[in-house]
Order: structure tokens, then sequence, then C-alpha cells
């Protein structure tokens, strides 16, 4: 047989064998059709029911299609108002000056002017407006870029080089208030700081002639703001002074005893000696660590942290613990008080107590305070803030407990806090504020006394928070010694660490819904 005959063979047969698999498999085909009208009919179910699904698909897309979907919807001005969202229309120039304006950030006739590269003098000068800035070489509102070209600047970095200025003081830069009672009136102004003071105040009869300067510029043990009395450049007088990072005093080092000198610096951190040092060492110990109380109170003393790349995951937790916490307490407080506005500076005094913001200002400097924090589960209820001035004595301004838990005694945990609190550290007084209706409720309730006129003489010479027309009282620590290096040494006080959602604050914090100070 010839090899062409074989291959037709070949053919014929594959394709005998390809129309039986079709025929094979048309007749499954038709047998599982058949089985499964069947199978249907036995379950009451009739064959032309297999078009359900098709059905429920047309039902999906006619309900689908009754759905208001998101198309391009142009507003329509009839008036002032847009539709019926409330929209209003903005009548200004859309500028980024007008929002930060309308924003509230900054105030419109702000001053601002535009430095040089070595930032040692302002080359034009001018103020903020909603239209641009008033410019004061030509007195017409100009960009932000034309302002630059009027200062004759050619570098093309107009927000780099244009600084705001502060001119809430306005020509004058010393504080209009007394440092002391809070005051204002007759006073008497520092040579070296923005202080004022009234002369009753400061218990002097006169002043020596020439210059003065008060009792935050000098040094504590010797008086004076520079060792060398005849030395006239007062930057290089104020150079020789230091200041203590715990009651914020100034001295010279070489005024401090000769065996202190050594120990009174502390990982470059300076101290007006070993005491201050000590209680310092103790407050660090004991910020961020949760305090177990009775009948599932506890507190936490914690202040605003910077948290920093170059730390350890521990010291992460930690800080970000503290400010998570705290911004929930200043929610509690503004709960508790109405806002107090500074009327010379405008800033929010309880904000920046609890934020423990600096400034020039020594009235207004109120670094160094800490918040204590009463909870109950994870609830906070009741606050209080406290600054530590040395052994002598420790203020707080500020006490309060949340409106739905006050009037069931939640204002004495928070208290027996504190108190734990300076015993361990070894401050020998607290002073509290007290207007006059409350005043008979710290007396006999709480042990508070009026002042000590030994405690208020020794108390000017300290940054303490004062408000014009209440009246100081004093409450004594007995027994205010630690046996301990970090421990409070109280019946009923458990330590427990920390142990906040870092992940999740850290989250927040990066999105920026977490409160971050003033």
């Amino acid at each position: 047989m010839s090899e062409r005959a074989v291959g037709l063979n070949n053919k014929k047969k594959k394709g005998k064998r390809g129309c039986h698999s079709g025929m094979t498999a048309r007749k499954m085909s038709h047998d599982g059709r058949m089985k499964r009208e069947i199978l249907q009919h036995k379950k009451g179910i009739s064959s032309n029911d297999h078009n359900a699904p098709q059905s429920s698909r047309n039902q999906k897309c006619q309900e689908t299609q009754k759905r208001k979907r998101c198309g391009l919807l142009v507003r329509r001005y009839d008036g002032a108002e847009s539709d019926a969202d409330g929209y209003v229309l903005y009548s200004g120039r859309q500028t980024t000056l007008a929002w930060i304006i309308d924003s509230g950030i900054l105030l419109e006739k702000s001053k601002v002017s535009y430095m040089n590269q070595t930032r040692s003098g302002a080359m034009l000068q001018g103020r903020i407006m909603r239209s641009g800035i008033d410019c004061g070489c030509c007195g017409e509102a100009v960009t932000i870029s034309e302002f630059e070209s009027h200062a004759g600047s050619k570098l093309g970095l107009p927000l780099e080089n244009i600084f705001l200025e502060n001119d809430a003081c306005g020509d004058d830069p010393n504080d209009d208030t007394c440092s002391i009672c809070g005051d204002g009136g007759n006073l008497v102004c520092c040579n070296s700081c923005p202080s004022t003071f009234h002369q009753n105040c400061l218990d002097m009869q006169k002043f020596a002639s020439g210059a003065w300067y008060c009792l935050y510029c000098t040094c504590k043990y010797c008086g004076h703001i520079g060792k060398d009395i005849y030395q006239e450049n007062i930057e290089e007088l104020k150079s020789s002074l230091l200041s203590c990072l715990l009651c914020d005093k100034k001295y010279h080092n070489s005024c401090i005893h000769t065996d202190d000198t050594m120990e009174c610096v502390q990982d470059g951190l300076h101290f007006c000696g070993t005491k201050c040092r000590e209680i310092y060492g103790k407050i660090d110990l004991l910020v961020g660590v949760k305090h177990e109380l009775e009948d599932g109170f506890s507190w936490t003393l914690v202040q605003r942290c910077e948290v920093g790349e170059n730390i350890s995951s521990a010291e992460v937790t930690k800080k970000i613990g503290c400010n998570s916490k705290l911004a929930v307490a200043l929610s509690v407080m503004d709960e508790c008080f109405l806002p107090s506005s500074d009327p010379r500076s405008g800033i929010n005094v309880i904000h920046n107590v609890f934020y423990s913001c600096g400034s020039n200002f020594k009235r207004l400097n109120f670094s160094g305070f800490y918040t204590l924090t009463l909870e109950m589960g994870d609830e906070i209820i009741s606050v209080a803030t406290i600054r530590i001035h040395g052994n002598l004595l420790a203020e707080m301004p500020y006490i309060g407990t949340r409106f739905m838990y006050r009037h069931q005694g939640m204002c004495g945990w928070p208290l027996i806090a504190v108190e734990s609190v300076l015993r361990s550290l070894g401050v020998e007084n607290l002073v509290i504020p007290a207007i006059s209706e409350l005043k008979n409720t710290w007396t006999p309730a709480f042990g508070c006394v009026p002042l000590e006129v030994s405690i208020l003489n020794k108390m000017w010479s300290m940054n303490v928070l004062v408000f014009p027309g209440v009246d100081m009282l004093q409450k004594p620590m007995p027994d205010s010694q630690c046996t301990g290096d970090s421990k409070v040494h109280t019946e009923g006080l458990v330590l427990l660490m920390v142990v906040p959602l870092t992940s999740l604050i850290i989250q927040f914090l990066q999105l920026g819904l977490m409160t971050s100070g003033p």
C-alpha cells in the first residue's frame, strides 16, 4: 500500500472518531438537561424558572438606575446662597494671604519685613492685607513676589525671606502688667528684660541711680547680673548667667558652693543646686508612668514631649502616650474654665500652661508645667497643672473635673495624687489660687490655709502664675521626704508603665488629627 493510501485511511479513521465523540457529547448534554428537568420537577420547580437569575439581575439593574448617581453639578447663583447647601459666594480675592487672614492665623495689617540674607536687617517693610502686601515704598497693595522685587532682591524666594514682626507690643517693648501682682498702673521697667513691677510690690523705697535689673535677671546668690559690676556691655554680663532647668532662676556658676559645682551639671543640663537636680531627676522618672489608686482610679503625670528621630522605641511610646493624654486633658480643662486670654499678647493662658510654652515675658513664661490626669479606666475625668519651684513650693493654678462627675468627690483624688508626688520629691508647700466663692471649700475640706508672709515674700522671686483679685492659699506637705529613688511611697499606689496604642496614635499625629500646642 502506498504512503498516500495509508495517510488517507488514517484521516478516515480520525474523522470517524471525531464524529463519534461529537455525537456522544451532544447526547451527554441532552441527558444532563433531562436529568436537571426531572430533579426540578420533583422539587416543584418549573423548567421556565431558569430565567429567575436573569430576572434578578434585571431587578437589580432597575434599582441601580433609580439611585442618584454622581454627576457633574454646576452651582446656580440666584443670590448670596447657592442651591440648598448654604454655600456663600466669597466676594474677595482668593489669595494665600486672604486665606491666612480668614483662617485667623494672622491679623490683617500685621507688619512684615523682607530681610536680607544674613537676617541682620530689613530691606523693606509692609503690612499684610487680603489683597496683598501694603508696600512701604510705594503705598500700594502688591503681590508677594512684587514685594520681594520692591525690596531690591532677585532671589526669587519671597516666602523664605519675608518675616512676620510681633506688633502686639507696639512701640513699647516692655510689659504693661506687674509680674508680681498681675495689675497695671505705674510700673518700673527692667533694663534687661520686658518685665515690669510696682515699686510697692518690690518693697523698695527708692532705686539706685543708673540701670536697674529685676530679680529674674540677677543671680539668686549674689544678686548681680554679672560678676564684674563695672562691665558696661549688658549682653556680656547676661552671658555669664545660667538658668536652672527646674526653678528657672538665674545664677553664676562661680556662686555655687565648690562641692556642688560638678553635681549641678547633669548630661549637659544646668541646675542651681543639688536639690533642684535631684527633684528634676525624680520627676523625670515619674513622667508617663501610670499609678493605680483605689476604686479603679489611676493617675499619670505628663508633659509635652518632642518626639525626635534618634530615640528608642520605648521612648517614642512614652512620649506619644504623654502627648495624647495631654491633648485629652486640655479638652477636659476647656470644659471647666472659660478661655483666659492675656490682654497684651492675646495668648490663651490655659493652653500655654498645658503645653508648657515659654516666653521672653517672664510672667507669660509657662515652661516647667506638668499636667496630672486622673483616670477611671481609659477615661480622663479630672486634671490638674503643677509647676515646682525647688523644694520650697509648687504651684497648682488649674484643677478641674468634668461636669458629669462633679459633686461626687472626684476633686479629692487628683489632690491626693499631687500631694503624693510633692511629698516624694521633698517639696514643702503647695500654693493654690482660690476665688472668693470657693475659698471656704479649699480651707476646711482640703486643709488649705492663707499664705504665710514668709512664703509670700519668697514667692515673689519665683515666676508664679498670679491672677488679679484672687487669694493665694497654701497647703503644707508634712513628711515631704522620699525614701526611694523613683517610686511614690504612699499607701495604695502601685507603679505601672503606660502602654498606649502607639501605632494608632502615630497615624492620628501624622494625619494632623491630634492637638500639638500653641
